[in-house]
């Protein structure tokens, strides 16, 4: 039989080096109070992964050009778990914090959980073939799908195959700004703070993810004041981060640096790429903390610092370019150090996935009470902060390969976060 290839482009490439900072998975979990059909389920994914070349692919890395290889042949067995058990949030955790080899057969692992009748649906991807915006319309998908299935009707799902470069992101503009665009070479990645947060020494760290949930009462109240105040949802949880990190830290200068990341299809006429792939940007955000500074004064100085990238209609596509000659004019191996000179991996991040409608889960009749998404898990001295909205709750969530100890220092981080968040929970 014929060997099918896929391209390795520039965004997968770029997840693959990223592999020293995180390990590189995107995880979601869905929680449903009855039981799924599982052979329905399987056959959902199945299908759904069928029709996404890169998600039953192999990565061959090369040194001179890498690519991917599909896997034509594939069953269940690659991609799909049953777990029947009494402790569904024990095996849960153990489940999401797994990591895929990218040489596997699939590029995806599903976890289906169950206890006492109610089912925990986990879902871990690699990163390198898409990111929490595609990752996000995969899952809602595999609803559409499953509940087609159900009525006979998965003829008309259609499931987008497209291109997966990254230079699609000029397709739909108009050729000036298209052009000008193109010419963006500015390294976003270099930013005024090196503020480390303060993790323990290394010591029996494993992969976690530590999360904690803010009631819908609350974050109504929040985004109510805030709205009063002109400020939106991402400036206040940024604001509430970088002064909570500022209060762990305490810098001599007082400025911390958070890259927020954004969601590049923006400049996409739809607002969706052709294909599963990779497409989000940097939109770099710097405060000089005052020590007397209360969460309204920080949420201001966010808004005069996030004002510039808001007003830009070019925000999150600089350094792209860069990137796109880098992989162009040099070998993988050349390219990957000259990317590791200039490129600094933010150390402390923050990434709001956004709202979770909980109808795109709709297994047939059946809805998740609650679910979560977060990206992939850092290592330290890395650490990313993840929000994502569900039935009006917040759930953030910190990824990362830590210790007992650094638990209880992220445990300390969200206290203070919470404290702050609740200046405006009035």
């Amino acid at each position: 039989m014929k060997k099918t290839y896929l391209p390795a482009e520039t965004w997968d490439r770029m997840q693959y080096l990223f592999r020293r900072y995180y390990d590189g998975m995107m995880h979601a979990v869905f929680y449903y109070d009855s039981e799924l059909d599982k052979e329905v389920l399987v056959k959902a994914y199945t299908d759904v992964i069928t029709r996404i070349p890169v998600l039953h692919s192999s990565y061959e890395y090369n040194p001179v050009k890498p690519r991917w290889r599909v896997n034509e042949v594939f069953s269940a067995d690659d991609f799909f778990s049953f777990i029947e058990t009494d402790s569904p949030e024990e095996e849960t955790e153990k489940f999401i914090t797994r990591r895929i080899n990218p040489k596997s057969v699939c590029q995806i692992r599903i976890g289906l959980i169950r206890s006492a009748g109610k089912d925990t649906l986990c879902v871990v991807q690699n990163h390198m073939c898409a990111d929490g915006g595609d990752f996000k319309v995969f899952n809602a998908k595999i609803a559409e799908y499953y509940s087609a299935l159900l009525s006979g009707t998965q003829d008309s799902v259609v499931v987008k195959n497209g291109t997966r470069a990254a230079t699609q992101i000029y397709d739909t503009m108009p050729p000036e700004k298209a052009e000008k665009a193109k010419a963006l070479y500015k390294n976003v990645s270099n930013v005024p703070s090196k503020v480390r947060f303060p993790f323990a020494r290394p010591d029996n760290d494993v992969c976690r993810i530590l999360r904690r949930r803010l009631p819908a009462e609350s974050f109504a109240n929040i985004r109510k004041n805030g709205k009063a105040m002109g400020a939106t949802v991402n400036d206040i949880l940024l604001a509430a981060y970088i002064l909570a990190v500022y209060k762990m830290t305490t810098p001599a200068d007082g400025v911390i640096s958070v890259p927020n990341m954004i969601d590049m299809r923006r400049h996409i006429e739809g607002g969706q790429t052709a294909g599963f792939t990779n497409m989000t940007g940097f939109m770099p955000c710097s405060v000089k903390v005052d020590p007397k500074d209360n969460l309204e004064d920080v949420i201001k100085k966010v808004q005069i610092s996030l004002e510039p990238s808001k007003k830009d209609e070019f925000v999150g596509l600089y350094g792209l370019p860069l990137l796109t000659l880098a992989f162009k004019i040099f070998p993988q191996a050349i390219a990957e150090t000259a990317i590791r000179i200039g490129y600094q991996n933010p150390l402390i991040g923050m990434s709001n996935i956004g709202l979770l409608n909980q109808k795109d889960y709709a297994m047939g009749d059946k809805l998740p009470y609650y679910a979560w998404y977060t990206g992939a898990i850092k290592y330290k001295p890395y650490i990313q902060l993840a929000a994502t909205t569900f039935m009006g709750e917040i759930t953030f969530s910190v990824a990362v390969r830590c210790n007992e100890e650094d638990c209880k220092i992220i445990d300390g981080f969200y206290n203070i976060l919470f404290g702050l968040l609740g200046q405006l929970d009035y």
